[in-house]
């Protein structure tokens, strides 16, 4: 059997082109899902806590926080990297990060959204 260069071509440029239309089709899901905002609220259960400095994306900046207190804390976005750091001063001025008060997380979709809670020894971060 003898075969056309130019078909063999042009079926490789085809399944080529599938493939890469395969690949990208997921992208809009992720992409809608990357748009999703999602509310926290901040309790701070340690004395020593004036504010969460909230590091990452959207909702990045200083909350200032009530020792046994909740507070509105930022609306973040689905899918990005945050850290939260726990501060000594209630307008996050550098150097007074709480050592070992800290975390990274990334923010799912919630139903009621999420809590960022300050505690002795670390941040837990959760379902409301």
């Amino acid at each position: 059997m003898i075969r056309s260069s130019k078909s063999s071509n042009t079926v490789a440029a085809v399944l080529s082109m599938a493939m890469a239309l395969a690949a990208f089709s997921a992208m809009p899901t992720q992409a809608q899902s990357a748009d999703i905002n999602v509310p926290t609220v901040i309790i701070n259960s340690l004395w020593s806590a004036k504010a969460l400095m909230v590091v990452g994306g959207q909702g990045s900046g200083c909350y200032p926080v009530n020792n046994g207190g909740r507070v509105a804390g930022p609306t973040l976005r689905t899918n990005i990297r945050y850290t939260v750091i726990g501060m000594s001063s209630a307008d996050c001025a550098g150097g007074t990060g709480l050592a070992g008060v800290n975390r990274q997380f990334l923010a799912r979709a919630r139903p009621a959204g999420m809590y960022i809670q300050i505690v002795n020894g670390g941040i837990n971060v959760g379902n409301r």
